[in-house]
C-alpha cells in the first residue's frame, strides 16, 4: 500500500474524530488502526505536524462524504496545473468552481482538521479514556490502568476499557483476566463478559470466559455479579452504554460474592456455585499452571487452545462433558494435549484444515 494511501486513510480518521457524534467505539477502532503499523502512525503524525506548522486559526468548512466522493483532484500535481488541465477548451474557462472549492477544502481538511481534533480530543478525553488490550497465544501480560488498577490477561485474551469521571467499564470479549482494583468509591469498576456483569470498588477477582460459560472467582473483598439471559447485540455506542443496556435487561439475577467464593454463569439467568476447592484453583494460572477438579473437557480444551494457538474441535457433547482432574503446565500445553488420549477415553486426530478433532473412543 502506498504512502499516499496511508495519508488518505489518516485524513479520513481525522474527519471521523472531528465529528461531534464520535463515541468511544470509534476511538477504539482508531487506536487499532494506529497500532496496525508504523506507517499508519507516521501518516497520522505527518498530517498533525503539517497543521501545527500552518498555524491555521480557524477551521474551514468541511465537505460532505458525497462531495468528497465527487471531487477528482488527487493532489498529484499543483493546483494551478490541475486547474489549467481541467479548463473547458470550448469556452476557455476553468473547471467548475464547486469542484475546485471542495478539492481545496478536502486538501486543507486533511491538514487542518487537527486543530478542531485537538480541541475535541481534549474535551472528549476529559470525559473518556479508552484502551484496547490483547494477548497472543501462549503469553500472559500485566497492564496498569491510569487510575492504578492492575490487570493480568491470560493467553489469547481481548479486553476493551473505558474510563470516565463517573465509572470504569471493561469488556472481556474472550479469554481470562485477573483484576486487582484500585479503590475509588465514586467510580464503580465493572467487567462485562458475555451475559455476566461484575461490579467492584476496591477488590481482586478473576473472570474466565470460554464457550458459553463465564466463571467469576473472588480473592479479596467482595463483588456483585449479575447474570442475564442472552439478547441481541446492543446498538452502536460506548462500552458504558453496553453495560447500561445490560442493566436494563429483564429477568436478571444478582448475587454477592466474597473472598474465597466463585460461581459459573452459563448465560441462562442463573448461577452454578463452585466449591471452595474449585474456587481456590481459579487463579492457579497466575503461577504458570492450570489446576482442574472435575472440569468438563470442553473448557479444558478451550484453555489449551488459547495456550497452544491450535484450533480444537470437539466431536460431540458427550466428549465435551467428560470430566478431567489434574494439572496443566502452561509452557507444555502441546505435550499435555498429546497425552490427553492416555488420560481420558478420547482420540485426537488432525483434520485437513489443520484443526485438532477430539472424539470419544467407543472402545474405552
Amino acid at each position: 500500500m502506498s504512502a499516499r494511501t496511508h495519508v488518505d486513510d489518516a485524513a479520513r480518521w481525522f474527519l471521523r474524530l472531528q465529528d461531534s457524534g464520535t463515541d468511544a467505539r470509534v476511538f477504539l477502532e482508531w487506536q487499532r488502526w494506529m497500532n496496525d503499523s508504523a506507517a499508519h502512525r507516521a501518516a497520522y503524525a505527518e498530517i498533525e505536524e503539517t497543521y501545527l506548522q500552518l498555524n491555521i486559526p480557524h477551521r474551514p468548512p468541511l465537505p460532505s462524504d458525497q462531495e468528497l466522493a465527487a471531487d477528482d483532484y488527487d493532489g498529484s500535481v499543483p493546483v494551478e496545473e490541475w486547474h489549467g488541465a481541467t479548463a473547458n477548451p470550448a469556452i476557455g474557462s476553468p473547471a467548475p468552481v464547486r469542484t475546485m472549492r471542495y478539492a481545496l477544502a478536502a486538501g486543507v481538511a486533511a491538514m487542518a482538521v487537527a486543530a478542531g481534533m485537538f480541541w475535541q480530543w481534549n474535551a472528549h478525553h476529559a470525559q473518556y479514556e479508552t484502551y484496547a488490550y490483547s494477548t497472543p497465544a501462549g503469553e500472559r501480560q500485566e497492564f496498569v490502568l491510569p487510575e492504578g488498577s492492575r490487570i493480568t490477561l491470560d493467553a489469547g485474551s481481548v479486553l476493551n476499557v473505558e474510563l470516565t469521571s463517573e465509572r470504569r467499564t471493561l469488556v472481556l470479549t474472550q479469554g481470562e483476566g485477573y483484576f486487582k482494583v484500585s479503590k475509588d468509591a465514586k467510580r464503580p469498576f465493572t467487567v462485562l463478559a458475555g451475559n455476566t456483569l461484575v461490579r467492584a470498588v476496591g477488590t481482586a477477582f478473576n473472570v474466565r470466559r470460554s464457550a458459553n460459560r463465564t466463571v467469576v472467582a473472588v480473592t479479596e473483598g467482595k463483588v456483585e455479579v449479575t447474570s442475564s439471559p442472552p439478547e441481541p447485540p446492543p446498538a452502536a455506542g460506548s462500552l458504558r452504554d453496553s453495560a447500561a443496556s445490560h442493566d436494563a435487561r429483564e429477568r436478571r439475577l444478582t448475587i454477592q460474592l466474597k473472598a474465597g467464593e466463585a460461581v459459573s454463569d452459563m448465560g441462562e439467568g442463573h448461577f452454578g456455585a463452585l466449591t471452595q476447592a474449585e474456587a481456590a484453583l481459579a487463579t492457579s494460572w497466575l503461577d504458570g499452571r492450570r489446576q482442574y477438579r472435575k472440569e468438563p473437557l470442553r473448557y479444558v480444551l478451550a484453555d489449551i487452545g488459547r495456550y497452544s494457538g491450535r484450533r480444537i474441535e470437539i466431536a460431540d457433547d458427550s466428549t465435551g462433558e467428560l470430566q478431567f482432574t489434574g494439572t496443566l503446565m502452561l509452557d507444555s500445553s502441546d505435550s499435555w494435549l498429546k497425552a490427553l488420549a492416555i488420560a481420558l477415553p478420547v482420540t485426537i486426530v488432525e483434520t485437513p484444515n489443520g484443526a485438532l478433532s477430539v472424539a470419544r473412543d467407543p472402545d474405552r
